[in-house]
């Protein structure tokens, strides 16, 4: 739990918190997304959806919680405020990206 309350307030600063819980995260996220979703479509049964959803809610919990992490690792970062906005907008691109392929996994 320290480890998402120092992430969720951008305690790892800008960098780290960007490339190794956004980019890297939001990457193993959507490949998460996309194997659950291969398991549905092989095996369509309830239970099986049932537990690629709960996956998928927390898959897109981490994502929300590597999104908060970058904003508010931005707004204390002292460098380059253009970093710190390129920032915020990828991490909101990865973060509805991540949307996509949740979707994608429970629709098809």
């Amino acid at each position: 739990m320290a480890l998402l309350t120092k992430l969720m307030s951008g305690g790892f600063g800008l960098a780290r918190t960007y490339w190794l819980f956004g980019l890297l995260g939001y990457v193993l996220a959507w490949a998460c997304t996309d194997a659950l979703g291969a398991v549905l479509r092989m095996n369509p049964r309830f239970w099986i959806g049932l537990v690629v959803a709960l996956a998928c809610v927390a898959v897109f919990g981490y994502a929300l919680a590597a999104c908060v992490g970058i904003w508010s690792a931005a707004r204390a970062h002292t460098g380059s405020t253009a970093y710190a906005w390129l920032a915020r907008l990828t991490s909101l691109l990865g973060l509805l990206g991540v949307l996509a392929g949740i979707s994608l996994a429970i629709v098809a």
